[in-house]
């Protein structure tokens, strides 16, 4: 049943969300209220709310610090140093979403001097339980050069010459902070999209929460995912400092 609610001095209208479907409103649409007689009250749909120049403005905002916060590896997020990255304007708004907590500063224990920036969904993320996952297909498992960013979300090349050529083309998607790329100790080049890392970054660090130790090939066949995939995103994972290599293809999550 519906309900008159208020807060601050406004009243609104407060619905179920099994009410709200049944009666077919629309989100982000404006309605009027007219009384037609006593007890009798008619509401008419206005259509789609008009975005101001001022929220679409702070929308673009956060749009981009949030885009280049994901970008970073969290030695460039780290309290102090992340603010350099921004301009005036986007640091004033930066300080804004800070106590709005739409950006956490997030420590991991309060020994740590200074923080690391972190958005709240990939804190939530790393408090979430991974689903259980199907046994990994052996015969899936292709070439690290077989893999690329359009159907797997990352990429590995052999050389330097094609690492440049390819950086060159996804210039733009690297400067917006969409695709990240790294150097392995090997001389490989690895290329992943930020999105696709953000997911399997989370799988590899709850797996590795559970592990003292753990290789390359074990992981691969819990997870259900590549060895290759394993080791690109256990490097970005080892440049940010979130996890150590013991030896070769072990790793251990750092705490």
């Amino acid at each position: 049943m519906a309900a008159i609610g208020s807060s601050n001095g406004r009243f609104a209208l407060v619905l179920s969300e099994k009410e709200f479907n049944e009666l077919g409103f629309e989100p982000n649409h404006e309605f009027e209220v007219v009384k037609a007689k006593p007890g009798l009250w008619v509401v008419v749909d206005k259509g789609v709310k008009p975005v101001d120049a001022l929220d679409r403005e702070t929308a673009e905002l956060e749009k981009k610090i949030g885009g280049l916060l994901r970008g970073k590896g969290l030695s460039e997020r780290v309290e102090g140093k992340f603010e350099k990255y921004l301009n005036n304007k986007e640091l004033a708004h930066f300080q804004k979403m800070l106590k709005e907590k739409k950006i956490i500063l997030f420590k991991l224990n309060e020994s740590y001097k200074h923080g690391v920036y972190k958005l709240p969904e990939e804190i939530e993320a790393r408090k979430s339980p991974s689903a259980p996952q199907a046994p990994a297909d052996p015969a899936a498992e292709k070439k690290p050069e077989d893999y690329s960013l359009e159907t797997d979300g990352f990429a590995v090349l052999r050389n330097e010459g094609e690492a440049r050529k390819a950086s060159e083309g996804l210039r733009d998607q690297i400067r917006a902070g969409t695709i990240k790329g790294l150097k392995s100790f090997e001389g490989d080049y690895f290329l992943v999209r930020v999105e696709a890392l953000a997911k399997h970054r989370k799988r590899l660090l709850d797996y590795l929460a559970t592990k003292k130790l753990t290789g390359i090939e074990n992981a691969a066949k819990d997870l259900n995912m590549s060895k290759t995939l394993i080791r690109v995103v256990a490097e970005f994972l080892k440049e940010d400092g979130e996890i150590a290599e013991k030896r070769k293809g072990l790793y251990q999550l750092i705490t």
